[in-house]
């Protein structure tokens, strides 16, 4: 088994597919949390004095954090493509110092 393998190809769509998902999945926690605010509203459906309010906080909290962990999927996805072309640097300049060695003194 080789210590290092790299596909390319592979990994940029791997990284391509963590942003799409990340442009999805964020509107999708906005909308859901507008329908929340919608139903725990005095007309929305599900209304109690004390509880409601404590829930619509509690959700707003969850909600936030949520959005901030799914932003950091793109995190991932950038170093994934940073790894690759770092590698792939390196790769070539190896190589090119391999056919090209500099002049002994």
């Amino acid at each position: 088994m080789a210590d290092v393998a790299l596909d390319y190809d592979l990994i940029q769509s791997v990284s391509n597919t963590l942003n799409n998902a990340v442009s999805t999945i964020v509107p999708q926690l906005g909308t859901l949390q507008a329908q929340v605010a919608g139903l725990l509203s005095q007309d929305g459906g599900l209304w109690m004095t004390a509880t409601s309010p404590a829930l619509q906080n509690s959700y707003q909290t969850f909600n936030t954090s949520l959005t901030t962990a799914v932003n950091g999927i793109n995190e991932f996805a950038a170093q994934f493509n940073s790894i690759a072309s770092q590698m792939k640097s390196m790769d070539s300049q190896m190589a090119n110092s391999i056919n090209h060695p500099a002049p002994s003194s």
